[in-house]
């Protein structure tokens, strides 16, 4: 990670998407617990293994370039069913649609090397 992420428009998408649900209840990183909440329930030898995907084709492994295609092109469905979140977050239909368009140009440009984790 060199830091490009920050300050992007697709750091403000995913920050205005986890505090929009948080607003609206619900929570965006249950997945960050998700190994000490299978412990608390009595499952026991829980590995966790931490993914890290390229959220464009930056990468210069051709293998990871792939993935990080297939991560930019289900941006357009991503940007679209978050924006409830956006709102939830107090967002203005301008501003959401303005990040929006930060985060399909960030995207397309290969400027932001960000990585998403599963």
């Amino acid at each position: 990670d060199d830091g490009s992420h920050l300050g992007s428009s697709l750091e403000r998408f995913f920050l205005a998407i986890i505090e929009g649900a948080r607003r609206s209840g619900r929570q965006m990183n249950k997945v960050i617990h998700a190994r000490e909440n299978l412990v608390a329930a009595g499952f026991i030898d829980v590995k966790e293994y931490m993914i890290p995907v390229p959220a464009s084709p930056w990468h210069r492994d051709p293998h990871v370039r792939q993935v990080g295609r297939f991560f930019t092109s289900t941006a357009p469905s991503m940007l679209a069913s978050y924006r409830k979140f956006m709102i939830a977050a107090g967002m203005s239909p301008a501003e959401i649609d303005e990040t929006a368009a930060g985060v399909r140009r960030e995207l397309a440009s290969l400027q932001v090397r960000a990585w998403a984790y599963v």
